[in-house]
């Protein structure tokens, strides 16, 4: 007996997003060469929407970034070695500053499992320091634009993003931070 056309079609679906993956990578590390970057910077991407985290990766490829995604908030915590569990427990911060494994990351809000803030928080709180981030959100509203401000993110973009702000953003980071 045959599988029914909508298995099919997620195994086909799969399939298809791996070797989109798969191409992009390859894209991106040719494109950074052609561009002739003294230093690729890596970024972790965590968005639980499928066409944003596309979006957000297609514009930072252009850029010649390395790039690592998340699906959703405990998978980011994961990139950094950090575990799910007792998300509202504060982790111990290190004597001395730990190096974290990306430059800087992009987060949405509003992740099913934890948000893009108690993701930035607790990455803070272990490695200590300031590591960059920018968020996008679709809620733009002045009390999550606090928030951000106060766990020390260094811009909040609305969705859909603007590819020109996110860009522009994204450089503006690159500048400040790493000169």
């Amino acid at each position: 007996m045959t599988s029914a056309p909508a298995e099919r079609g997620s195994a086909d679906e799969t399939r298809d997003t791996q070797r989109r993956g798969e191409s992009r990578r390859a894209v991106g590390a040719a494109r950074s060469e052609q561009v002739g970057r003294h230093r690729r910077f890596r970024v972790l991407v965590a968005d639980d929407d499928a066409r944003s985290l596309d979006c957000l990766v297609a514009l930072l490829d252009r850029e010649g970034f390395s790039i690592d995604l998340a699906n959703c908030g405990f998978e980011a915590l994961a990139r950094f070695g950090l575990s799910n569990a007792g998300v509202s427990v504060e982790v111990p911060a290190p004597r001395e500053e730990v190096v974290t494994p990306y430059d800087f990351i992009v987060l949405d809000y509003n992740m099913p499992d934890v948000t893009g803030i108690e993701v930035l928080r607790r990455i803070r709180v272990r490695f200590g320091g300031a590591l960059p981030a920018i968020m996008v959100s679709g809620d733009y509203s002045r009390e999550l634009q606090k928030s951000w401000s106060a766990v020390g993110g260094f811009a909040l973009l609305p969705k859909p993003v603007e590819p020109d702000d996110f860009r522009n953003q994204v450089r503006q980071l690159v500048q400040r931070f790493f000169g």
